[in-house]
């Protein structure tokens, strides 16, 4: 990732990009970031949403594994809090250009 001076902007290299297409080539995926857009939540919490949004998914697992996708691709980091284990969208826009094949996250 390349950081543009004091803009908060960042851009992405050709090796990141394709973790992030990847990342969000699933809706479950982009479903989750739009549930942790406002607060880091727990991954129950996060399951819940989904079901309540008529996600289908069956299994907390396969939250669990696509927040690992997330956290891979540099979208989503773990936060502890006491004993509790939250996830958080590190970036609240992301501008994909598919022709340059650059990303824009701020």
């Amino acid at each position: 990732m390349i950081k543009t001076g004091n803009n908060p902007t960042l851009f992405m290299s050709t090796m990141d990009f394709n973790k992030v297409i990847q990342a969000l080539s699933l809706r479950t995926r982009r479903e989750i970031l739009r549930v942790i857009a406002d607060r880091p939540k727990t991954l129950i919490q996060i399951y819940k949403e989904l079901k309540n949004k008529n996600i289908p998914i069956k299994y907390r697992e396969s939250v669990y594994k696509s927040l690992k996708r997330l956290i891979s691709a540099g979208l989503v980091e773990k936060v502890y809090e006491k004993r509790t284990v939250l996830y958080k969208s590190r970036f609240s826009k992301i501008k994909v250009d598919l022709v340059s094949e650059k990303i824009e996250l701020s």
